[in-house]
């Protein structure tokens, strides 16, 4: 089976910007074995911008999708667990509601992979060790590096076809 690594559509000029996301979610919390403490709904506050665009993908801070993204992804792992993040522009009376998914982390990076500048501050190729991965349709690489999200080819082509907007995708090399 092929991965890719989800990445932030960078051709979106107007992407929402969170003013408190990270005082009010703690990144460290935001996967499967410490959901719990993740609040059930959080309301983030937006810097203001009438050109703002929602698109269906989010990967910045964190992965979050519209409810018709999160529907897909149920259709291929129904035990990922959800919580509800609300982006709120109250200047320009806009809002969207985003579903957090709460994936597993999974230990699984190469030694194969490599990254882009001697300060190992993100990969420039992502390779994973397929036996780790247990063909999980989505999931997090375990790292302190950064947080990669990784999506298996039938789901990111369900995703395409449909044509949902914000995330592009670069093939991760699977080492056997």
């Amino acid at each position: 089976m092929r991965y890719f690594v989800l990445h932030q559509d960078k051709r979106i000029a107007y992407m929402p910007h969170p003013k408190d996301f990270h005082q009010k979610i703690d990144m460290r919390n935001v996967n499967a074995h410490r959901a719990g403490l993740v609040p059930f709904r959080t309301t983030i506050m937006l810097r203001p911008n009438k050109q703002t665009v929602f698109p269906d993908v989010i990967n910045r801070p964190t992965l979050l999708v519209t409810r018709d993204v999160r529907d897909i992804i149920r259709k291929y792992d129904e035990h990922v667990a959800y919580r509800q993040i609300a982006y709120l522009d109250s200047e320009n009376e806009k809002t969207q509601l985003y579903f957090m998914p709460m994936l597993e982390s999974i230990d699984c990076l190469s030694e194969a992979s490599e990254y882009e500048n001697e300060y190992n501050a993100s990969f420039s190729k992502v390779a994973i060790k397929k036996e780790a991965v247990r063909d999980k349709s989505l999931f997090l690489i375990k790292t302190e590096v950064q947080r990669v999200v990784i999506i298996r080819l039938d789901l990111a082509e369900s995703l395409l076809v449909r044509k949902y907007k914000g995330f592009s995708l670069t093939e991760a090399i699977i080492e056997t």
